[in-house]
């Protein structure tokens, strides 16, 4: 079975789903054969693609890529004639992953696409996601031969919002990213001085939108240093999003040290993860949470909100706190703050929990979903 797989998330500086196809791909290339993995790539906007690839998986690995065609046009024509075909751009294959919620349309190959969330379905006023991209992804998930959801909430939403049947749709979670080898100790303590923060905070790691619900945040991390002994910052560490303005005007009155580097390198970010107190997700809505693993990996506490896919990838190694109730944020922050024995607790679990979630584990339930397809 010859596969082709959209590798193209993964260059660059990666979020969630660049970092869910690199580990996907590391994780299949060992264990494919006799299938052949091909990866493909649109490499308009990513000059120096191939060197990136090879330093990210090493050499031999069969690249094709669409060099000439920008993404947004390609998918614009796609989506309105139907052309070009996945043969026509990368030639032929059996099946095509299309692992960033899209895929080309095909002559003869299976489609596989996954879904990371539908939050831009559910919260579509406060996401500014074209409506076309909307309308793309749901033409997508209408011609899949299958569709991976990487949570139980995610595979509810694709049902319930796209109509699908659900014997097309099947869960496959992700797996605990590998930590990148810290920054020493001592160059880390520089950082948190230079951005302001004292020696305990909490982190929170991913864009900052307003899904992420981060001025309730600022509000409790505000109400729970009125009460603690000692002082507590917040780390912010992600890229600024979009309709920042309450998030702003939150960290204008907000009391308490916060800090918002913008996106962190690995090295730095496995730094935080460890000398971090907590770290908080209070999102309204989450398709699955890899930073939530990360943290557990890494036996740092997590508190996070009880929506979405949340509590499904916490269990029971999580405080959670429902997402609208700043009153119970604040507690949540000043219980873990306080309490060495609930976070001890909490540290324990959540190292337990991440061995269940593992690559190799995603790999091979993905790789059967190609055959099924």
């Amino acid at each position: 079975m010859k596969i082709t797989v959209d590798f193209t998330a993964a260059i660059g500086d990666r979020t969630g789903i660049g970092t869910y196809t690199l580990e996907l791909v590391r994780a299949l290339l060992p264990i494919a054969s006799p299938d052949e993995i091909r990866l493909v790539v649109h490499a308009f906007r990513h000059p120096g693609w191939h060197g990136k690839i090879r330093r990210l998986l090493g050499g031999g690995v069969d690249v094709t890529a669409n060099r000439f065609l920008p993404h947004g046009l390609l998918l614009r024509t796609q989506h309105a004639f139907g052309r070009p075909r996945l043969e026509t751009l990368f030639g032929a294959s059996d099946v095509h992953h299309g692992t960033n919620f899209l895929a080309p349309p095909t002559r003869r190959a299976k489609v596989v696409i996954t879904v990371h969330d539908l939050a831009f379905v559910k919260l579509a006023d406060e996401i500014p996601v074209p409506h076309r991209y909307a309308r793309w992804i749901g033409r997508c998930v209408g011609r899949a031969d299958r569709i991976i959801a990487v949570s139980r909430a995610t595979r509810d939403d694709v049902v319930e919002l796209f109509d699908v049947a659900p014997d097309r749709v099947v869960i496959v979670p992700e797996g605990v990213p590998p930590a990148a080898e810290a920054v020493p100790e001592a160059e880390f303590a520089e950082l948190r001085r230079s951005w302001g923060l004292p020696d305990r905070f909490f982190l929170f790691v991913g864009t900052l939108e307003p899904r992420k619900n981060l001025p309730l945040l600022v509000r409790a991390l505000d109400r729970a240093a009125a009460r603690l002994d000692e002082p507590f910052g917040l780390l912010l560490a992600g890229r600024p999003g979009w309709a920042m303005e309450e998030l702003h005007e939150e960290l204008a009155r907000c009391r308490a040290p916060v800090a918002t580097p913008g996106f962190l390198p690995p090295e730095v970010k496995t730094a935080a993860l460890g000398a971090a107190t907590a770290l908080v997700m209070p999102s309204r809505w989450e398709g699955f949470g890899l930073p939530v693993l990360e943290a557990f990996a890494a036996g740092t506490p997590v508190i996070a909100s009880d929506a979405g896919a949340l509590p499904e990838v916490a269990g029971d190694a999580a405080l959670l706190a429902p997402p609208e109730d700043e009153a119970a944020w604040a507690d949540a922050l000043v219980r873990v703050a306080e309490d060495d024995d609930l976070a001890d607790r909490l540290s324990e679990r959540g190292v337990g929990r991440a061995g269940e979630f593992t690559w190799e584990r995603t790999a091979r339930e993905t790789l059967e979903v190609y055959r099924d397809a």
